[in-house]
């Protein structure tokens, strides 16, 4: 670390300092109260979050950045958790919205969802849940160009909180920036499995059973030693700029890493923002080519049928919870670093009475993601798949009392002490060819293959 982010750390533990301070000051709440309480100060220098979060003891931690850059979170340690109970899912994001009326719009839960909540759990996952969203004891964030440091409690528990505001300041722990290296890599499923499976889903869609169906790839990398997830990931959020980025360690052990494309919504009080995101082609070093490459995108007819299918599921699902929606007439190309995909932006008014909830059940999973009819594509990759998802494909983000950010948790992968399993999927419809969906999973992975040089 340069002298100028040893300042900028300094100034933060400066800040958690003035935090700590505030809190001898803050007079106990009821001990029945469910309230958030939440305390801030500024900060003037913007700190190296992936490079402060390894530094912290080991808790939960969290990373998000959105898209543009404009907002940024990282998160330490745990102050509430509202987790699944059952397969409850609306109870359980209900009792979240329950648990945050009337806190400080600032105060955030971050967490995620299984893709399939109801199907099978991998033990990779155990640390996740099917559903699991926490308030983090403090936080760093940066709205536009103002930095601020937090401290959450609730009910008035300033024991805790002090407690941990002192070991955080206190920990002298330094990150790890060794090279990370790992084995052969099994794909699962192989690409004779995947060629039968996606042969299998041509037979249904003659049938008339799908219209579209999305089949994943996990593939396993057993690592030679134990990765700092953090400098892990930093490489990779450099080269994907104008994606989602976001690390998830829940319990301070596996890490679910990656920079997803693909939102699922935004809300702003009653403002809603969703997208449409399908139909794929790789990009090329070549400026003409890479030109030619999403001209061929917008006129090919199976990537247009794929993305319209996208489309029309938006607006069906979506109508009965708006006041009004709208959408671009046309698809637009959006470019990634690996691949461009068509994108279609939705932007609505939500009806008085619309919670998250009921826009989490009708938007996931997307058939981006899943496929179309849902509930028969959803039990097509039951059938089909012999892993769990676990969170990759699910709805993964924040919540807070008047707003939420909710994406699609794809080119994703999963990170713990001993491996390292990446997730990539592909839209199969009629016309699919086997080899060339293969291909794209492989571009959709690359990121994570050359990050830890495997083959």
């Amino acid at each position: 670390m340069g002298i100028e982010g040893a300042n900028t750390q300094a100034q933060l533990k400066q800040g958690l300092r003035a935090l700590r301070d505030l809190l001898e000051s803050y007079e106990n709440a009821p001990e029945d109260s469910n309230d958030i309480a939440r305390f801030e100060c500024r900060i003037e220098s913007a700190p190296d979050l992936l490079s402060w979060l390894p530094q912290t003891p080991n808790h939960a931690r969290l990373y998000w950045r959105h898209r543009t850059g404009l907002r940024c979170v990282a998160g330490w340690g745990v102050a509430d958790t509202v987790k699944l109970t059952g397969k409850a899912l609306k109870e359980t994001l209900e009792r979240l919205h329950q648990r945050l009326k009337g806190a400080p719009a600032n105060a955030r839960y971050f967490g995620g969802v299984a893709f399939d909540h109801e199907g099978i759990e991998a033990k990779e996952w155990a640390g996740f849940g099917r559903a699991r969203f926490w308030l983090p004891r403090v936080t760093v964030e940066r709205e536009n160009n103002d930095w601020t440091v937090a401290v959450h409690l609730l009910n008035g528990d300033t024991q805790s909180a002090r407690r941990e505001l002192e070991a955080l300041i206190n920990h002298t722990g330094a990150a790890r920036h060794a090279s990370v290296t790992g084995g052969s890599v099994q794909h699962e499923p192989n690409l004779t499995q995947w060629t039968q499976g996606i042969h299998q889903a041509l037979g249904a869609f003659a049938q008339g059973d799908l219209h579209k169906v999305v089949l994943a790839r996990r593939s396993q990398l057993s690592l030679q030693s134990p990765p700092d997830v953090f400098s892990l990931f930093k490489p990779l959020s450099d080269l994907q700029n104008d994606t989602t980025h976001f690390i998830l360690q829940p319990d301070g052990g596996t890490a679910f890493i990656g920079c997803t494309p693909e939102r699922l919504f935004s809300r702003e009080a009653r403002t809603l923002l969703t997208e449409a995101l399908a139909g794929t082609r790789p990009r090329a070093a070549d400026p003409e080519q890479d030109d030619a490459l999403a001209t061929s995108l917008l006129q090919s007819q199976k990537e247009r049928n794929e993305h319209a299918l996208v489309v029309d599921h938006i607006f069906q699902t979506l109508q009965m919870h708006c006041k009004s929606l709208r959408s671009a007439d046309e698809p637009a190309v959006k470019r990634l670093r690996n691949v461009q995909h068509l994108h279609t932006p939705f932007e609505a008014e939500l009806n008085p009475t619309t919670t998250d909830a009921e826009l989490l059940a009708a938007l996931h999973p997307t058939p981006a993601v899943c496929g179309l009819p849902v509930e028969a594509a959803r039990d097509f990759i039951r059938q089909q798949e012999r892993f769990g998802r676990g969170w990759y494909a699910g709805p993964i983000g924040w919540v807070s009392d008047h707003a939420a950010e909710i994406h699609v948790a794809i080119r994703s992968a999963l990170v713990s002490a001993t491996h390292l399993w990446a997730y990539a999927g592909s839209g199969i419809v009629p016309g699919s060819d086997p080899i060339e969906e293969w291909a794209e999973v492989e571009r959709k992975s690359q990121p994570f293959s050359t990050l830890l040089e495997y083959k």
